[in-house]
């Protein structure tokens, strides 16, 4: 079960966490965005300790925590919103689109991406809005890989998801479909409590008759979200034939020390669950404090390798800003690590088009702060930069 702000207003709004409460509200308040957290994660936060506690930072932001946003934080950070084929559809790659099927999630996280599109009051996904994004897939046979997401599907009917997730089976061309999903971690029980697991196991079946590999796509941030109970839901879905894949977001104060990140990711393969992506966190809005420079996933990156075979290490990418798709965190074509500026190309994308990530300002030297926060200033040094991309200097 999921609790929305007035559930959680009764379970915090008095006794020894109404001061933190009070932060809660005002945090949401500012930036706009959802609160929701289910039963199953409020018990795996430290009560003792909620200050500092990583399941809190995540889903429970404190208004003392945020942080202006970067002059270059956008609503809709990827440009999904405008790469919509049909609503709900979106385009990016030559032979993959995502389905956006559902506002609705388990939890609502304080560093969304996608928060301009999901949230409890939002149009949930209906069979109709469905059947357009089907009709669009039907009608281009160059695409084989759907990504179902929302939103979240574990937070879909178990009938519905398996109409949606069966229709596309039907479809001609598809070879890989994987859903999206933060419910394993966030509500394990839902996987028992009703049909959805039956659900799935029927659908991994059907996808292997066909030919077509079906992968349920975990997001999870911090070796504690991994305990009994998603272990179990894990070994379910393994058992009924599902590959899992897994999805982290680095995240400063949860997971940005390579203690943390190791343990996330033994306890990720442990539990029959393939690393797959670690995302350096998108610009979004109200989620600021949140976010870590290149430079810091980077150095990451290079303590995690080594201590864990190749094939059980995650990717490190950035979703780079305005759609460019997920780019190798080191394939940038300029790092200007003074003024926290990356600048990435996206071939397969636009191969014309130069796109931008940019380091949470805390990590820059004052000056430099003060450089960002003038447009005169910013623009200079964004152009320069781009500059030096399409010219570069001759070498020697």
């Amino acid at each position: 079960m999921t609790l929305h702000t007035a559930q959680l207003r009764a379970r915090l709004g008095s006794g020894e966490h109404r001061e933190l409460w009070a932060e809660v509200e005002a945090a949401a308040a500012h930036t706009g965005r959802p609160l929701g957290v289910t039963e199953h994660m409020l018990g795996l936060m430290d009560w003792s300790s909620l200050e500092g506690c990583p399941i809190r930072r995540q889903l429970l932001p404190l208004h003392s925590e945020l942080e202006p946003d970067h002059p270059l934080c956008r609503h809709d950070p990827l440009g999904e919103a405008c790469g919509q084929v049909v609503p709900g559809l979106v385009r990016r790659y030559p032979d993959r689109a995502l389905l956006l099927s559902t506002s609705r999630c388990p939890v609502y996280c304080a560093f969304c991406t996608r928060s301009w599109a999901v949230g409890p009051r939002r149009e949930a996904g209906t069979r109709q809005r469905w059947e357009l994004a089907l009709g669009a897939l039907a009608a281009d046979r160059s695409i084989l890989d759907v990504t179902v997401s929302g939103g979240d599907v574990w937070r879909l009917a178990a009938g519905d998801l398996g109409w949606l997730v069966q229709r596309l089976l039907e479809l001609p061309g598809i070879e890989r479909i994987r859903l999206a999903t933060r419910g394993l971690v966030a509500d394990p029980a839902h996987l028992e409590r009703g049909p959805l697991l039956d659900t799935l196991a029927t659908l991994a079946s059907r996808a292997r008759e066909r030919g077509v590999r079906l992968a349920l796509h975990v997001h999870l941030n911090h070796p504690r979200e991994l305990g009994r109970e998603a272990q179990g839901a894990a070994a379910s879905l393994v058992h009924a034939g599902l590959t899992l894949r897994s999805q982290t977001v680095l995240l400063r104060g949860v997971n940005d020390e390579p203690q943390a990140l190791l343990a996330l990711v033994k306890a990720t393969v442990k539990a029959g669950i393939s690393p797959y992506y670690v995302y350096n966190a998108d610009m979004a809005p109200g989620a600021e404090h949140l976010r870590t420079s290149l430079a810091a996933a980077a150095e990451l990156e290079k303590q995690l390798r080594g201590h864990t075979a190749g094939f059980d290490l995650p990717t490190f990418v950035c979703d780079v800003q305005g759609g460019g798709g997920k780019r190798q965190l080191h394939s940038w074509e300029r790092y200007d690590r003074e003024w926290g500026l990356a600048v990435f190309r996206s071939p397969v994308v636009d191969p014309e088009r130069l796109f931008l990530h940019a380091d949470p300002l805390r990590d820059l030297a004052p000056d430099v702060q003060r450089g960002w926060l003038e447009y005169d200033s910013r623009l200079a040094r964004i152009e320069s930069a781009l500059r030096s991309v399409h010219c570069p200097p001759s070498a020697g």
